[in-house]
Order: structure tokens, then sequence, then C-alpha cells
């Protein structure tokens, strides 16, 4: 593994105990949280371990958007949730106003929409870079094409 390379364990209402230690061990450098958890366990975790929090919100509605902005965590993803493959309405995050990460249903046919549109810090894609549960090397390769041919686009 690159030395630069952070190794980002992703828990769902995990003990602060088990992530904690893990990020002592050295295992884990960044927390990605996909649960119920609420700004005192993000707390928790900032204090016993001092690296990136990364809290999921699943998007529903414009009150999804307010979670996100009031978390506790560093970044906040915002995700169609469940690993269904389906984006949700990326208009709800246009006035978001904290850097994030989008996630949920993101391909190479709909990534340059989804930056064009919110324009997030990052992007998080998995099932749609891969052909029968694989990740597919033509995939990966057309969705990161899109990915910086779009953000090289002149911001408006």
């Amino acid at each position: 593994m690159h030395r630069d390379t952070i190794t980002v364990g992703v828990f769902a209402d995990q003990s602060a105990d088990v992530i904690c230690s893990l990020v002592r061990e050295g295992t884990i450098g960044m927390i990605q949280l996909h649960g119920s958890e609420d700004s005192e366990y993000i707390d928790v975790l900032r204090r016993d371990t001092g690296v990136k929090i990364v809290k999921a919100f699943t998007v529903r509605s414009a009150e999804d958007i307010l979670a996100a902005e009031s978390s506790e965590a560093d970044i906040a993803m915002l995700d169609s949730g469940g690993g269904t493959g389906v984006t949700f309405d990326w208009s709800l995050a246009r006035g978001i106003r904290r850097s994030f990460f989008l996630a949920g249903g993101l391909t190479a046919g709909n990534i340059a929409e989804a930056v064009r549109t919110v324009r997030p810090y990052a992007v998080d894609v998995s099932s749609g870079i891969e052909t029968d549960g694989i990740k597919d090397r033509g995939k990966i390769r057309e969705f990161m094409r899109m990915v910086r041919h779009t953000d090289g686009e002149k911001r408006t």
C-alpha cells in the first residue's frame, strides 16, 4: 500500500471501543459511519482517536440535508442509502453549506450531471463500477474519465 494511503473503516452502529482500538492499532486511519451514530458518539470518537470522521446521511428530504449540515462529523456523506444503486434527488443538496461526499447510484452515465448539479468535494462509488458484483476495470476507467472531465469544466 502507498504510504499516503489512508485506510477507512466503515461501520454501522459499532461499539466506539472497537473503532477506537482499530485506530490505536493502526488498522484504520479514518472512520466512516453509516448507522444511527449521534453527536455525542462522534465526540467520543474524535476525543479518543483524533482521526477524521465521515458520517453518512440518507437523503430523502431537505431535513436530511439540514442534519448533514449540522453534524459534528468532519465530513458529511450524502447517500441514497442501503446500497440500492439508486440516486437521491440531487437538487436537495444544491444549497448545502459544507463540503460533502456524494454517494448512491453513481455511474459513468450520471456522474457528470451529479458533479454539475451539486459540486461535491468527493464522490463515493461502488456498484456503479461493477459487472456481476465484481469491480470492472473498464467501468472504473470510464467513471474516472467522466469525473476528471467534469471537474475540469469552468465552475459557474
